[in-house]
């Protein structure tokens, strides 16, 4: 073995673990928030990082309005229009999908989404943005950018009144962003913590305080009967919202009387597609606290990038026939990003595999066939089809959900099959 080779094996047992299990800690993120309230002077300041052609930050911008009425804050906005491109590998994909993803959001939600939204181009899209981008009072800020915003997103010349181009202050906001070492729009910045879509902030609102209602008013889910049909679920072994889905996926299954069909595909790093450090970090985070919310086992992490990863997938195909084909993903997955458990090691799965119903003569039969490959190639054929890139993804009929927060569109396609 090369000495390079025993010391990453060495940082990802021992050193690894013991970092993300710090990082994601209570007692550190506790401790956080203390540091940052004893510094503060005034008002809780957000930042909330905007763009126009982003349909997500036109949502998040309503329900900020809700939150400055429910907690004493000041909102900050900081409009920002170019993106680093490393963190948006499919930027045409994005937009279609955000479009999308946010007019389904509106309606789960009960907030303002005009018909007739269509991508605006570039160069409207920026015109606009240096017009926005120096105003610094959130009301003024949202009443203006509510009307200007629809208008472009309708394809209609600007009605509202708008200061004069700002784009030393667009630069300024985006460098802002870079050095935040952030890398999207439609999200909040709060003391040392980022809240990036609509849906997290509820977390934010639960950090401001308490109060006797949710933020976010959703439809109450429907109520599971048997349908039948296919689901089908795709997954990587190294995203972390794909194991914080996977209970609730079976479930779901189960529920609803479909059969689960499993489609794991590589890591988007295998495939081409860089994850940068402050990427990771945000997603480690965030996994972790909703985690939290569902009351899920995470935080202790062993990276399974490479052999572990091509381990897990030798696994998953040998048992996708099983009934229950979901249980051996899932106590992988569990021992990965929850118990920091190096599954590069026979002695270390071994163990792991006592929980799961495989043997351990059967483990060292799949781990010798190579078909893993193909299937999974195969996946991602099926995943790209689609329209999609990440992970992960839930497909029932022609209905398809990405992300674990967004289970409830298939629960409602469920729930629409059942009444036809």
């Amino acid at each position: 073995m090369k000495a390079s080779d025993h010391a990453a094996g060495w940082i990802r047992r021992r050193v690894s673990p013991r970092l993300s299990s710090w990082l994601t800690s209570e007692k550190r993120i506790d401790a956080s928030y203390r540091r940052y309230a004893r510094r503060r002077d005034g008002l809780p300041e957000l930042e909330f990082f905007f763009r126009v052609d982003d349909p997500r930050s036109l949502l998040m911008l309503q329900v900020l309005e809700t939150l400055v009425t429910r907690h004493q804050v000041k909102i900050i906005p900081r409009v920002v229009q170019t993106l680093p491109s490393w963190a948006h590998p499919a930027p045409e994909l994005a937009a279609n999908w955000n479009l999308a993803d946010s007019a389904q959001l509106a309606r789960h939600y009960g907030l303002h989404w005009s018909g007739g939204m269509r991508q605006p181009t570039a160069e409207r899209a920026r015109d606009l943005a240096v017009r926005l981008a120096g105003e610094e009072e959130f009301s003024a800020f949202a009443a203006k950018a509510a009307i200007a915003c629809g208008q472009l997103w309708l394809g209609q010349e600007a009605g509202a009144e708008l200061g004069e181009t700002q784009p030393g202050a667009l630069a300024a906001n985006e460098a802002r962003l870079e050095r935040l070492k952030f890398y999207d729009s439609a999200a909040v910045y709060f003391e040392g913590e980022w809240y990036a879509g609509l849906d997290r902030l509820t977390h934010l609102d639960r950090r401001l305080g308490k109060c006797e209602s949710s933020l976010l008013q959703a439809r109450p889910p429907p109520v599971p009967r048997p349908v039948g049909g296919e689901l089908e679920y795709f997954f990587s072994f190294r995203s972390p919202y794909s194991y914080l889905a996977m209970e609730r996926v079976a479930n779901m299954a189960r529920d609803w009387g479909c059969n689960l069909r499993l489609s794991p595909v590589l890591p988007m790093v295998t495939r081409g597609m860089a994850v940068r450090a402050a990427k990771r970090r945000y997603i480690v985070l965030d996994a972790a606290r909703e985690a939290r919310a569902g009351e899920i086992e995470f935080g202790r992490i062993c990276d399974p990038l490479g052999e572990v990863v091509e381990r897990c997938l030798a696994l998953t195909y040998a048992m996708r026939e099983d009934p229950r084909p979901m249980d051996l993903p899932q106590v992988l997955a569990r021992a990965v990003f929850a118990r920091g458990q190096d599954l590069s090691r026979d002695r270390v799965l071994r163990r792991v595999l006592e929980d799961a119903t495989m043997s351990w003569e059967q483990a060292v039969s799949a781990l010798s066939d190579a078909s893993w490959r193909d299937w999974v190639a195969d996946n991602r054929e099926r995943l790209n089809d689609a329209q999609l890139w990440g992970v992960p993804c839930l497909r029932y009929a022609k209905i398809v959900c990405w992300g674990q927060d967004r289970l409830w569109v298939i629960e409602d396609a469920l729930a629409a099959a059942a009444t036809n």
